[in-house]
C-alpha cells in the first residue's frame, strides 16, 4: 500500500474545502508557489500547517502524519466531544534566537521540550518565539 505524503494531504484537503492553491496561499499567508512546493513534496514539512489546516477545515493530525480520515464538504457536520489543542507559546526577550550561539538555542529548545512533555509536538520556531501544540487533553 503506498503511503500519502504531506503534500498528497494537503492537497486533498485544499481540493475538498473548494480552494485553488492561490487562494490558501492568500488565507496562510505564503506564495502560491510555496502551497504548490509543499504539494509537489519539495518541502518536507511547513510551520504553516495549522493555518492550512484551519483554512481547509481539516484534522491537523491527518495533515501531519495521516492518522485521520479528512472531512469532506459532503458529510454533514457532527458534534465532537474533543478538547481543543492547547497551543503552548514561549517567547523571548531581547536579540531573539539569531543573536544566540547554536549550542545555548539548542540548550534552550531541549529545556522547553522537557517542560512542554511527551504529549506536546513542536510546531514551529521564529526568531522569538517556540510554539508547540500540545494534545493531551483532547485524546
Amino acid at each position: 500500500m503506498k503511503s500519502v505524503s504531506l503534500g498528497d494531504r494537503i492537497r486533498a484537503a485544499r481540493n475538498s474545502a473548494g480552494l485553488t492553491q492561490s487562494e490558501l496561499a492568500v488565507i496562510v499567508g505564503v506564495s502560491q508557489a510555496a502551497i504548490s512546493e509543499i504539494e509537489r513534496g519539495e518541502s518536507a514539512r511547513t510551520a504553516y500547517l495549522p493555518e492550512i489546516s484551519r483554512a481547509c477545515s481539516s484534522d491537523i493530525h491527518w495533515l501531519a502524519f495521516g492518522e485521520v480520515e479528512p472531512a469532506t464538504s459532503a458529510m454533514p457536520p457532527q458534534e465532537s466531544s474533543a478538547k481543543p489543542i492547547k497551543e503552548l507559546s514561549f517567547c523571548l526577550e531581547g536579540t531573539g534566537f539569531s543573536g544566540m550561539p547554536l549550542e545555548r538555542v539548542s540548550k534552550y529548545m531541549t529545556a522547553l521540550s522537557e517542560l512542554v512533555g511527551d504529549s506536546a509536538v513542536f510546531v514551529r520556531m521564529t526568531d522569538n518565539a517556540v510554539v508547540f501544540y500540545d494534545d493531551s487533553e483532547a485524546k
